[in-house]
């Protein structure tokens, strides 16, 4: 998926994280967890620190600080994050930390998930307990049915939502 079809689920799943995080604070703090959720869901690559190639002063393309799908990507360190600032700003955990930080954190983990979610149906491996193992679906190529995705995540976030299947409520009902 490129930087166009991540932005599109990040946009399409904010309302995950807008409806948690209004529900727990205000929806002021729940806008600030929406936008947080576009830049997470740009995270992963843009964490990878391009660095420019240059020949005669001229950029002739990037080169990455970190691997495409490394350590950014990593699946259980954004779950891992997500969860834990949910419940800290649910109150399940506490924390002394500022609102507003945990609003953002649980709006860019989320989009950090979504980026992954993103990646994951195509043919490269996504890491998902250290940078060397990694997991795909293997449905086709990358870049491919991006919208489609985006509809997908659009709806998986609604369904989340309307059936009220939060960290916290979760934690509480079992």
């Amino acid at each position: 998926m490129n930087n166009q079809g991540h932005a599109l689920c990040g946009i399409a799943g904010a309302i995950y994280p807008l409806t948690y995080v209004s529900n727990q604070t205000d929806p002021i703090h729940g806008a600030l967890a929406a936008i947080a959720c576009l830049a997470g869901s740009l995270a992963p690559d843009a964490l990878e620190i391009p660095i420019p190639i240059k020949k005669d002063k001229k950029t002739i393309g990037h080169r990455r600080l970190l691997r495409h799908r490394g350590w950014t990507h990593i699946t259980i360190v954004w779950i891992t994050l997500f969860l834990l600032s949910s419940l800290a700003i649910s109150g399940a955990l506490t924390y002394s930390i500022n609102s507003w930080l945990l609003a953002s954190t649980v709006g860019f983990t989320f989009g950090g998930i979504l980026h992954v979610l993103g990646d994951m149906p195509n043919t490269h491996k996504v890491p998902l307990f250290t940078p060397w193992d990694g997991y795909c679906l293997n449905l086709f190529k990358s870049g491919r049915y991006q919208k489609s995705q985006a509809i997908l995540i659009l709806l998986g976030s609604w369904l989340l939502v309307h059936n009220n299947i939060f960290p916290d409520a979760l934690l509480t009902n079992s």
